[in-house]
């Protein structure tokens, strides 16, 4: 019956026909077919056709049922409270960000050639036929290859993404191989695993993360009709929405090969020796206990990590000789504020879309980065667990400040922060977040001076520093920073922090897509500094920001939050 079953995973462009899906065909125990240069739902459907047989599951990472007009669905309410603390939360999904059901027209398409959305999970073991479901990889992946946080390869630099992945390259031709039910990664996934990292960069880097999130999701077909409700739960239900995620880590196969999770430890993460440690160098010891960092990994089980101590001496460790100091962190107090049953998502009071989207700057291949505030009950507040200062959620590219810390740093002119306040994309606010909104000219001052010119200053200069040494920049980023500059100077000017980058979008993105030279680039931004100043001379902005009004509206929003 394996033979006969085909798995697809289906890394689902969740803006179709715009941005690209990544799909992987598993047959056989092996994969068969991928494919990432795909954007319409329409092709999407018809590579799934052509890749089927008459036994097919197809495991799908975006949102197959969307009832919710706003918020988010329940189910995604349930993965962040349950992963959250692992950075596994869930994209929010409703009806205004998705006219239409978005992802979830792909049920219908895919209906009319015979495949069932109708999941219940004690019918799924070796289920016949043809059926789809929702997967969310993030969570699977933490719960399967036991995780203490989410593999990051989806946000940051692209040498941190490149990090990420081939930690991801190593479970999908290790673990998964060895694991029960086992997929080998076969000649498609072989070519795969031989492509150089190192090479890739842009869209190229984002079409093989698909590749390899659709491989994963392949697998999460093959793994539910091997197992069905034995080691996987629904989160949600079939009306309001759910996602499908395993609930053990992986059981090695028989005679499979050994559980080698030391792997994902990367280079940077800090760590304490188990035992007493003889640094060869000097004849000296690192007593058992001692801190280090790693400074690299091991290439293969066989080899050991090198650690860099705090007085700079190294050894050479196996993965038993140390701990995660992270790991040797959560117990105590801290284990049990993590054990707490808390959504902090709940609490969210305010979300607004910022970034490139936010900016008009935008393309398809655009994230969309969702920032806000949240505010938790004071019996939570003032508990002796306290509360986290920041929610980020690195797979879904949100980030949400406690309210006290939020205005703290609109205080002090945050560019970012300031930003929330007046962008135009706003998804969510309450009647308090609207009444923040009705005052944040408050928070405007002569800071925004120093704060603006001394970040542009200082991130000039490291550019000019990478273009010394390794001959480029990164022109997104030089871009960012002579926007930040021309918002400055509005900010000064007129009172008010301009968000959309209209007036300067052409010349902006020039700078973005490495059209203009770096002296031409140096030069307006030498001439924006000079306005800048101009402005600050002239400016009625008051010298400090309203503090008093600040801390009046923090104390009535924390009264607020008293339960009688």
């Amino acid at each position: 019956m394996l033979n006969e079953t085909t798995f697809i995973g289906v890394d689902l462009a969740w803006q179709g026909n715009t941005n690209h899906t990544g799909i992987a065909v598993a047959r056989g125990g092996a994969l068969i077919a991928v494919s990432s240069g795909i954007t319409s739902f329409a092709d999407v459907v018809r590579f799934i056709v052509a890749h089927s047989t008459a036994n097919t599951v197809v495991a799908v990472d975006a949102p197959l049922v969307i009832a919710n007009e706003t918020g988010r669905r329940f189910c995604e309410t349930l993965v962040s409270r349950k992963f959250g603390a692992r950075h596994a939360s869930a994209h929010s999904s409703n009806l205004t960000l998705y006219p239409g059901g978005g992802p979830a027209q792909l049920v219908a398409m895919l209906a009319e050639h015979g495949f069932k959305h109708d999941l219940d999970l004690d019918l799924a073991r070796g289920r016949e036929g043809r059926w789809i479901f929702e997967v969310y990889p993030h969570p699977a992946q933490v719960v399967l290859f036991d995780l203490p946080k989410i593999i990051r390869y989806k946000k940051g630099r692209a040498e941190e993404k490149r990090r990420g992945l081939e930690i991801l390259r190593r479970y999908l031709s290790e673990a998964l191989p060895a694991g029960d039910p086992a997929m080998m990664p076969g000649a498609v996934g072989a070519d795969l695993l031989h492509e150089n990292l190192a090479s890739l960069g842009g869209q190229a880097l984002k079409h093989h993360e698909d590749l390899l999130d659709a491989w994963f999701c392949a697998y999460l077909a093959l793994y539910l009709w091997t197992w069905g409700s034995e080691r996987n739960e629904m989160l949600g239900d079939l009306a309001s929405g759910y996602i499908v995620v395993p609930t053990a880590p992986l059981h090695p196969k028989a005679g499979g090969a050994a559980d080698r999770s030391d792997l994902i430890v990367p280079p940077g993460t800090r760590v304490v020796a188990n035992s007493n440690v003889n640094i060869v160098e000097t004849g000296r010891e690192q007593a058992a206990g001692a801190v280090g960092v790693i400074v690299r990994a091991p290439s293969d089980g066989q080899e050991k990590y090198r650690v860099r101590f705090t007085d700079a001496s190294e050894a050479s460790l196996a993965r038993g000789g140390f701990m995660i100091l992270k790991t040797m962190k959560e117990s105590g107090l801290h284990e049990a504020a993590l054990g707490r049953d808390i959504d902090w998502q709940e609490f969210v009071i305010y979300r607004c879309v910022v970034g490139s989207r936010a900016y008009g700057l935008d393309d398809d291949q655009s994230d969309f980065d969702r920032r806000g505030f949240f505010l938790p009950p004071a019996d939570v507040q003032w508990s002796l667990f306290g509360v986290p200062e920041q929610l980020e959620n690195e797979a879904t590219q949100e980030t949400y400040w406690e309210l006290g810390k939020f205005i703290r740093l609109a205080l002090k002119a945050n560019p970012n922060i300031l930003e929330c306040l007046y962008t135009p994309l706003v998804e969510h606010a309450s009647p308090l977040s609207e009444e923040l909104m009705s005052m944040r000219s408050s928070f405007l001052s002569k800071l925004t001076y120093q704060t603006y010119n001394g970040y542009v200053l200082s991130q000039f200069k490291r550019l000019e520093q990478d273009l010394r040494t390794r001959g480029a920049i990164k022109w997104k980023h030089a871009m960012h920073l002579v926007r930040l500059l021309l918002s400055g100077i509005t900010i000064l000017r007129e009172g008010y922090v301009p968000v959309r980058a209209d007036a300067h979008r052409e010349r902006l993105l020039a700078i973005k897509h490495g059209e203009l030279t770096w002296e031409d680039v140096d030069m307006w931004r030498l001439e924006l500094h000079r306005e800048f100043d101009g402005a600050f001379e002239t400016t009625r902005l008051p010298e400090q920001p309203d503090f008093d009004r600040a801390n009046a509206f923090l104390v009535k929003a924390r009264r607020s939050m008293v339960q009688p």
